[in-house]
């Protein structure tokens, strides 16, 4: 006997990743050191990434609150800090503020937003809560 499945019911269904807006009404946040850098917020579900770079390029993407975008939010961890010059930054934290950590080394954790449907998270489960 065969079973038939669509490859539809197949995929999990993933949500939009929304542009989020500033308390301005726009989209667009100026790094305040560098000018001519900015940065756009987007969720997707419980997740966060920030889209970086020149302020000319990200103007020039006409994106404005509430954009759906159809790529996906990837969470990466590892176990060494992503910032050598600044290795607090990016530290995998519970909400009471406790860094989780694995075989006592602290777990760093980055969220980024790709294109890319065939890149999956990479997540290393704590052992120290």
């Amino acid at each position: 006997m065969f079973t038939f499945v669509s490859k539809k019911n197949m995929e999990k269904e993933i949500e939009p990743v929304i542009v989020l807006g500033n308390i301005h009404g726009g989209c667009i946040d100026i790094d305040l050191e560098d000018d001519d850098q900015c940065c756009i917020i987007l969720k997707q579900g419980k997740k966060m990434a920030a889209l970086v770079g020149d302020i000319d390029l990200l103007i020039g993407t006409g994106l404005e609150p509430g954009h759906k975008l159809k790529g996906q939010i990837i969470t990466k961890e590892q176990l060494e800090p992503f910032d050598s010059e600044n290795p607090q930054f990016l530290l995998k934290k519970l909400p009471n503020g406790t860094v989780c950590k694995k075989g006592g080394i602290p777990i760093y954790s980055y969220n980024y937003f790709t294109y890319n449907k065939k890149e999956v998270n990479e997540i290393i489960e704590p052992d120290n809560i």
